[in-house]
């Protein structure tokens, strides 16, 4: 088994034990329940973006070994600001 499949495999576990539905997470994030069955069911890699949403809405925190706190500071501070700007894009195209 893949890294990729056991971090997914996980997020599934942590959702099921805190009785997170797909429902629940499709709708927080505005995708079909289809596209959230698809990645639990880890037929495909998912990408950055989605599994990083999806273990939002789950509290599930994400760690990085092997890099400084400075680097990882930056990247979440982007991460963040990113997120933002395409949450208020998805407000604005409504």
């Amino acid at each position: 088994m893949e890294q990729w499949q056991k971090m997914v495999l996980s997020l599934r576990e942590i959702s099921r034990e805190r009785k997170i539905s797909i429902k629940e997470i499709s709708e927080k994030l505005g995708k079909h329940q289809t596209t959230i069955s698809s990645f639990f069911a880890i037929r495909n890699p998912p990408t950055l973006e989605n599994f990083l949403e999806i273990a939002g809405v789950i509290d599930v925190e994400i760690n990085i070994t092997g890099v400084d706190d400075e680097f990882l500071e930056r990247a979440i501070k982007n991460y963040k600001k990113n997120k933002r700007t395409r949450t208020i894009n998805k407000i604005l195209k409504k």
